[in-house]
Order: C-alpha cells, then sequence, then structure tokens
C-alpha cells in the first residue's frame, strides 16, 4: 500500500486518476462503510465516499477498456484485500483511506 501513497502523491492533478489507483480506493472506502454502523458519526460521509470511488472506478474502467463486469468484480477483490489491511495493518490503511478522502474533489 505504500506504492498506493507514493503513487497517489504523485499523481497529475488535472485529470482523473488511473483503474488502479480508483480501484485502491474504491475497496479502502467501501471496506471502511461497512464496518461503520450506520448511527457512526462518520457514516454518512464514508458511504458517499465509497460511492464516489465506486463510481470513479467505472469510469476509469471504460476509460482503459475493461467490462463493467471485470471492474465489479475488481472492486470486490479490492474492498477484501482492504478488509484485510484494516485488520493487519489499521495504521497503513487509515493513512492510505485519508489520502483518498483528499483526493475526492470538494463539494462531491
Amino acid at each position: 500500500m505504500l506504492v498506493l501513497v507514493l503513487s497517489l502523491m504523485a499523481a497529475p492533478q488535472d485529470g482523473p486518476p488511473p483503474y488502479s489507483r480508483t480501484l485502491a480506493c474504491a475497496g479502502l472506502t467501501r471496506a471502511w462503510s461497512d464496518q461503520l454502523p450506520s448511527d457512526a458519526p462518520d457514516a454518512r460521509e464514508s458511504r458517499s465516499d465509497a460511492e464516489f470511488w465506486a463510481f470513479a472506478v467505472m469510469d476509469a474502467a471504460r476509460r482503459s477498456g475493461h467490462t463493467a463486469a471485470v471492474a465489479e468484480a475488481d472492486q470486490l477483490k479490492a474492498r477484501d484485500a482492504a478488509r484485510a489491511m484494516f485488520t493487519d495493518q489499521p495504521d497503513e490503511a487509515a493513512k492510505d483511506l485519508e489520502t483518498c478522502r483528499k483526493m475526492k474533489p470538494p463539494g462531491v
């Protein structure tokens, strides 16, 4: 995941991130959203983040020639990997999640 953080820091700010980056963020935000109780203080924001990144993955998939079915399967794998990361490396997962949150355009 360190590679994800470094690649996000080097990402150009004038366009959408590529498929692999959106996929990593979709997995992280979905895993985080799934583990929060619906009445948690930031539950609404976490679900919004997960929804944004899920749509971003589909857009990135289209731009890179992946089918919707492949993108959906990849998102489930990314979510499962992120769940494991939140369990095994919670600090690293939290840092990566925050990086994804900062990449989300304001007001979305």
